[in-house]
């Protein structure tokens, strides 16, 4: 099976497991104290449910880890990938536009990271998705706060803030302009469109699948603004994790670059980080560990998320076995990581090895951030070259 078709199975079976899981609450009501009156009200799982299952569900990580090192020569991925996520509710929010409109900028930021040999920075790749749950692959008519949000996708040259604080100020001006950043600035998010029918396969979703992507375009005057699916979610993973979708990101990039600045304040305002250490421009360390701290981070939080989901499971006793088997992945990632540094770092790296971070360097959980897939992989080439945006 090729690579796009096992991520279309992948993403089709945690769909499926979605409903599973709404449908076994909704059976089993009175054990979660929910009252009928309020089950009878539910009629699908919900967006933020089929986000939270893309982003955190521990069986869809380790299954997308081992596509990515059964399907990509080492050129891409040697050894074992790391893949971890995170899920956020309803973060963040922005306000722009005359009046002021408050909005909510994505439902999951795509991030990707590849380490190459002898670079002396890794590549990035970047993206953000809106989830919208529909019966058929096009969003309808938007309007209202919807319509603003179309607006923003539509139009990436657009001003906001963070109301809330969520992200910080950006690193020049006074407000946020996603323009500001490696092109091409369009990829900077899409909508996700998922069926909210468990027969998507007879609702003409691109390939017959549970998940559809399309973009944002401007209608002619007098139009309505609506989102049509382009292909399906699977073949958008897909490009991602090659190289050739998304918007190019970078560690320590300029202070006009905002897109930039803006995925490192997710990465870290999203985790609940277990080695947490100084924001990425305070510390007083080559680039390469840096990224090296990214790695390690969310590394870390991967395993023991996945320790504390077993550990709190009603469905036995923990198998031990499967917790050793997740921290001996997360030394192999580290030690990955610590080669790529050693081979094509600054001589200051000190053989690879980072230094130890003091209690006054760690920092409390921040109350910002956002849901986030993060992707990384470790080869001897480059990613592939992002597309021209059509």
């Amino acid at each position: 099976m090729t690579f796009v078709k096992e991520l279309q199975d992948l993403i089709d079976k945690t769909y499926a497991h979605t409903w599973n899981s709404f449908e076994n609450v909704k059976v089993n009501a009175r054990l979660y104290k929910i009252k009928k009156k309020t089950i009878d009200t539910w009629k699908t799982p919900g967006e933020p449910a089929f986000v939270a299952h893309l982003a955190s569900h521990p069986f869809a990580r380790r299954q997308l880890t081992n596509l990515i090192q059964s399907h990509l020569s080492p050129k891409i991925s040697k050894g074992k990938p790391l893949v971890s996520g995170v899920f956020v509710h309803q973060k963040p929010k922005i306000r722009f536009g005359t009046p002021a409109s408050e909005i909510e900028l994505g439902d999951i930021l795509f991030v990707r990271h590849h380490f190459q040999s002898m670079a002396k920075s890794p590549e990035g790749r970047a993206f953000l998705l809106q989830a919208k749950s529909t019966s058929r692959p096009m969003t309808g008519p938007l309007t209202n706060k919807e319509a603003k949000q179309f607006d923003l996708y539509a139009n990436w040259n657009t001003e906001f803030t963070f109301p809330y604080k969520d992200i910080g100020p950006p690193p020049s001006g006074k407000k946020w302009n996603f323009s500001k950043g490696p092109l091409p600035y369009e990829e900077s998010g899409f909508y996700g469109l998922v069926s909210n029918d468990r027969k998507f396969a007879t609702s003409g979703f691109p390939d017959n699948s549970a998940w559809a992507v399309g973009g944002a375009f401007a209608p002619p005057k007098g139009k309505d603004k609506e989102v049509v699916a382009s292909g399906s979610l699977a073949q958008a993973l897909h490009s991602f994790i090659i190289g050739s979708h998304g918007r190019p990101w970078s560690l320590g990039a300029p202070k006009t670059d905002h897109w930039s600045h803006f995925v490192e304040e997710i990465l870290e305002n999203s985790l609940d980080w277990t080695t947490r250490v100084k924001r990425i421009h305070e510390v007083d360390m080559p680039r390469q560990n840096n990224a090296l701290s990214f790695v390690n981070t969310f590394a870390l939080a991967n395993a023991y998320s996945d320790i504390t989901a077993a550990a709190s499971s009603q469905l036995g006793a923990v198998d031990m076995s499967y917790i050793e088997g997740m921290l001996e992945g997360v030394d192999e990632i580290d030690q990955q990581a610590r080669d790529w540094v050693a081979k094509g770092g600054d001589p200051d790296i000190r053989d690879g090895k980072l230094r130890p971070t003091s209690n006054e360097e760690r920092l409390e959980r921040s109350p910002g951030g956002m849901s986030v897939l993060y992707v990384a992989t470790f080869g001897e080439g480059p990613l592939e070259p992002p597309k021209p945006y059509d």
